[in-house]
């Protein structure tokens, strides 16, 4: 690749698809990619300075004056831990509802990660983009999985394993649905919850991640079978285990019930840490868009693409 010459790199936000908080205990999880995208257009420098234009704000610094916190957090550590000699100008586009829970932070950490490779003259390298993200996100927010970043830089369904840390893409695609449940609590917010939670009583939480467990494992194998009607029933069964963890409420129950009454809907569940956000729904039907606040789900078969 020439890193002296523009180019603009992008990923596509992510939701899960099943395994939340079980991954953080040595869990596997599914999670998939989907559009829209963050875009980055870089233009390197031949001096130290770095100007970067978005909608969360800009920064305007050198490499040897980098500031210790920002608003754009992911992007200046993603910087501050590269080994750039020379500056650039970026800006920021993103087609993706930061409140709407589909991977924004891991999108834009994983798009400037690359162009950061990139930049370096490095080729292209998705497991190395991966692990860089997912230090970039726990260095951040504290903890992490690295599913989003997975899924946003292979692009499809991923699978995680994370002791040790593996990625499995699983190129299938399927006709989601998404519905926001109005509101969000942050996730550290529910990790801390849960934790609690588990703590009190730390064997069934055990037994409850090793039925998550179960479910990732069978739904894996239902997806590369193209067996949807099975994934499905896995969805549904996984909600409840999720609502075990203390994690659903009246609302998401609600949206969950909904769902499953549309005809040809094969299964829903939440998606994501829970106490609010999105739930994720799976059928092949027109009835389900027609719904007051639902919003069809289009999975992205592309994880990091650049164009010159």
């Amino acid at each position: 690749m020439n890193a002296s010459s523009s180019f603009s790199v992008s990923a596509p936000g992510s939701l899960m698809l099943m395994g939340e908080h079980a991954v953080l205990h040595g869990h596997p999880a599914l999670c998939m990619a989907v559009e829209p995208r963050i875009t980055i257009e870089v233009t390197p420098r031949k001096d130290r300075e770095i100007h970067i234009d978005s909608s969360q704000g800009t920064l305007q610094t050198t490499l040897d004056t980098l500031p210790e916190e920002h608003s754009l957090g992911f992007v200046l550590v993603c910087i501050q831990s590269s080994s750039l000699s020379h500056g650039f100008e970026a800006s920021i586009q993103s087609e993706l509802d930061s409140t709407k829970g589909l991977g924004t932070s891991a999108a834009v950490t994983v798009a400037m990660t690359a162009a950061l490779q990139r930049l370096e003259g490095n080729p292209f390298d998705p497991g190395r983009i991966v692990a860089q993200s997912l230090e970039t996100i726990r260095k951040v927010q504290g903890r992490g999985s690295g599913c989003d970043a997975a899924a946003s830089t292979y692009g499809g369904i991923v699978r995680i394993d994370p002791e040790p840390f593996r990625v499995e893409p699983i190129h299938a695609s399927a006709p989601f649905f998404m519905a926001y449940a109005g509101y969000k609590v942050p996730t550290p917010e529910v990790i801390e919850l849960v934790e609690g939670y588990r703590k009190k009583s730390p064997v069934c939480f055990e037994h409850v991640f090793a039925a998550m467990q179960s479910c990732v494992t069978e739904t894996t194998q239902a997806v590369r079978l193209g067996d949807w009607d099975t994934v499905g029933q896995l969805m549904t069964r996984h909600h409840y285990l999720q609502g075990a963890l203390g994690t659903s409420d009246a609302t998401l129950d609600s949206l969950v019930h909904t769902f499953l009454s549309i005809p040809h809907i094969l299964g829903a569940k939440i998606s994501g840490s829970g106490l609010g956000d999105s739930v994720l729904a799976l059928g092949n039907t027109s009835s389900a868009s027609t719904e007051e606040h639902v919003t069809p789900v289009t999975v992205s078969e592309e994880g990091v693409r650049f164009e010159d």
